[in-house]
């Protein structure tokens, strides 16, 4: 059997470029469409990952991830997409509409305006989601 000392660090970086960017890959458009059971088994690759790397060093997910230095999947989407969002505000190619500020003291003030969702469907896609999201960190 062969063995090659590479170090715990040398490894999650090979995760990172091969495995973990292809688990992000356009994360923008389809994050907010995932079902809880999606998001879980896109999880669990992560976490077997760890488990591979650490071996019998590994005694939790947390652990495997503060190790690294590194959060859970579903909040590294959540901050991939709220950058997408804030950099395509800024752009003069953007998908969002700036919002008027309103003389309205009760409303919250909006960076964008939010698409209007006569259906479901349309609520869980990604254009109300990243409105949503920029307005909820403004």
């Amino acid at each position: 059997m062969l063995s090659y000392n590479f170090s715990d660090f040398d490894l999650f970086d090979v995760y990172q470029k091969e495995v973990r960017s292809i688990l992000e890959y356009a994360v923008p458009v389809w994050h907010s469409g995932l079902t809880r059971k999606q998001s879980s088994e896109i999880e669990s690759v992560q976490k077997r990952a760890f488990k591979m790397i650490l071996g019998h060093r590994y005694t939790s997910y947390e652990f495997a991830c503060s190790y690294f230095w590194t959060t859970f999947l579903d909040q590294r989407r959540l901050n991939i997409s709220h950058k997408f969002v804030n950099k395509n505000i800024q752009s003069e190619h953007r998908l969002f509409e700036p919002a008027t500020s309103s003389r309205n003291l009760r409303q919250r003030n909006l960076k964008v305006k939010e698409p209007k969702c006569n259906t479901k469907r349309f609520q869980r896609s990604s254009i109300p989601f990243l409105g949503k999201l920029a307005n909820s960190r403004a």
